[in-house]
């Protein structure tokens, strides 16, 4: 053993959105769409701008990833998993 611990993500609980992306000018579409989907999902008890721009920056970063070096469309979704919010990432 290397211990190192094979971690898994949790079950899903739901998806809160999904976006479809062919081309990196969408990016900007991306960020103000996964801002506006946290601002309906969040609960006030949490740093609401802090949260809406960690999570609006990994989206595309990870997305513009997806775009540059893999194959189109990349697919992103905001998932909500045993309280957590979740950005997956899946390109072609």
């Amino acid at each position: 053993m290397t211990g190192w611990e094979v971690r898994h993500p949790p079950g899903i609980d739901e998806e809160i959105a999904r976006w479809t992306l062919n081309q990196p000018p969408e990016l900007q579409t991306l960020r103000a769409a996964v801002r506006q989907a946290v601002l309906r999902r969040v609960m006030v008890t949490v740093d609401v701008a802090d949260l809406v721009e960690r999570l609006m920056i990994v989206a595309t970063e990870l997305a513009g990833n997806a775009l540059r070096y893999g194959r189109s469309p990349t697919v992103v979704a905001l998932l909500r998993a045993d309280g957590h919010l979740i950005v997956d990432v899946v390109d072609q």
